[in-house]
């Protein structure tokens, strides 16, 4: 892709503004900073430009007062025209995006616009330049539609009381663009979303294609992403961050390794395009009992009959299968082994959803999940089971080259050997399947394409 060239650099457009507030009484320039009656107001370098808490509203008597956060807006071409035409002030955005965030999050006082990754470190709020911009077109929406909304409401009594008949109520109207950014940033895709969507839009074929063209394309890229992970042959933790940065934009220090990476994906994205299911929950909590050591779910599963999956993740890059030469015999690898012994001490457990000895978060299982997705639904936990995702198709088991020491005459014996052994395995358990993250994605894309949605 060509890159776009433009007239002025960043440094020029800053100095264009800055020019056009000196012009303005009282207002000065002194060591990189800008003053207004002798106090700083915002000070500023080649990169970026540093609000304090200090405001001004320059007809009042007096005309200085304090605000309860720092602004800092990183200066590049697709961050300069936040600033908006007067400097002496932070972008109104800033104090929306800041007091949404105030509502949850206790004793943030700064925040960074235009930084690499979303993120809240210390007291500051980092915030790329995509968010904040999605941020403040859904209040200025939000505004039109409450002001409209007012508006309309009173038009019967302006017409009634006051016999003011030339008054006509305005349509309410909506960003498509920035619904479907919205519908897409949930992860949540289902065909009730394309319905919801669709109905707002003008009628026509060309609405539907265009979502679906949208939904398809975020389908896609996920399952692409996700093929692209498992044919990682040695994906450590390193490797495992960078794809969660790169692709997910998850910050580094959140991901502890390649089990920790599918982990947050599949909880992110795999409700509906991996696993199509009407919940998913994932929780750090741990089921604490007496009599047992204690465990966690990795992703909790809730189907179309209220019933539970617990689904425990392991390595895709991993041979499913280890091999025994003198006994001509796979068996399942360490991973694996430890993955089936995990999943028959979670199916005991989600047994045990109505035993108080067994609680998570001062639940017992039953009550906390029934919580968690909201309350709405009665669980009928009759038949719980367990998934165990591992490895990939392709390395089932070591590579006939590969093995050491004695091996079948042929690789045709070995990976037939191999295969059956897997077949066996993943019909051994009566409550436990075993697949491989390959057939999981293959599997969701098979079932995508015959709900055609």
């Amino acid at each position: 892709m060509r890159k776009k060239k433009y007239l002025k650099t960043v440094t020029e457009k800053f100095r264009t503004k800055i020019n056009k507030i000196l012009r303005e009484d009282f207002v000065s320039e002194s060591n990189s900073s800008i003053l207004f009656k002798e106090v700083d107001i915002f000070s500023y370098t080649d990169g970026a430009i540093s609000y304090g808490t200090t405001r001004i509203a320059p007809k009042n008597i007096d005309p200085f007062y304090e605000d309860d956060y720092k602004v800092k807006i990183l200066l590049r071409q697709d961050t300069i025209s936040l600033l908006g035409g007067n400097l002496l002030k932070p972008p109104y955005g800033a104090k929306v995006v800041f007091n949404l965030f105030k509502n949850y999050i206790e004793g943030i006082n700064e925040i960074e616009i235009g930084a690499e990754e979303n993120k809240v470190l210390k007291k500051k709020i980092f915030i790329t330049k995509e968010l904040y911009q999605t941020i403040v077109d859904i209040n200025k929406e939000e505004n039109l539609d409450k002001n409209l909304r007012m508006k309309n409401r009173s038009i019967p009594f302006l017409r009634e009381d006051f016999k003011i008949e030339n008054i006509q109520e305005g349509e309410i109207t909506r960003n498509y663009r920035l619904l479907l950014r919205e519908i897409i940033s949930s992860k949540n895709l289902t065909s009730a979303d394309v319905v919801s969507l669709s109905e707002q839009l003008e009628p026509g074929e060309d609405s539907k294609v265009v979502i679906k063209q949208e939904i398809n394309k975020q389908t896609d890229w996920l399952l692409n992403i996700l093929r692209e992970i498992i044919d990682e042959p040695k994906l450590g933790k390193p490797l495992a961050q960078e794809y969660g940065k790169n692709h997910f934009k998850y910050p580094k220090n959140t991901i502890t390794g390649p089990e920790h990476l599918m982990e947050k994906i599949l909880s992110d994205y795999g409700k509906n395009i991996i696993f199509g299911v009407p919940a998913l929950l994932n929780t750090d909590k741990y089921v604490v009992s007496e009599k047992l050591p204690r465990v966690q779910f990795d992703i909790i599963l809730i189907d179309s009959l209220s019933d539970v999956e617990i689904v425990e993740l392991k390595r895709p890059d991993v041979s499913v299968l280890d091999y025994d030469g003198s006994r001509n015999k796979f068996y399942p690898c360490k991973d694996l082994s430890v993955a089936i012994g995990q999943a028959e001490r979670y199916i005991t457990t989600i047994y045990k959803d109505k035993d108080l000895d067994f609680k998570i978060g001062g639940q017992s299982v039953k009550e906390y999940i029934e919580s968690e997705v909201g309350g709405s639904t009665e669980l009928n936990i009759t038949r719980p089971t367990a998934l165990i995702v591992i490895g990939a198709t392709h390395r089932i088991a070591v590579d006939y080259k590969s093995v050491i020491g004695k091996k079948p005459s042929t690789r045709k014996k070995y990976e037939d050997n191999m295969w059956q052994t897997y077949r066996e395995l993943r019909h051994t358990h009566k409550n436990i399947r075993i697949i491989t993250y390959s057939e999981l994605v293959d599997g969701a894309e098979l079932r995508l394409k015959s709900e055609d949605i």
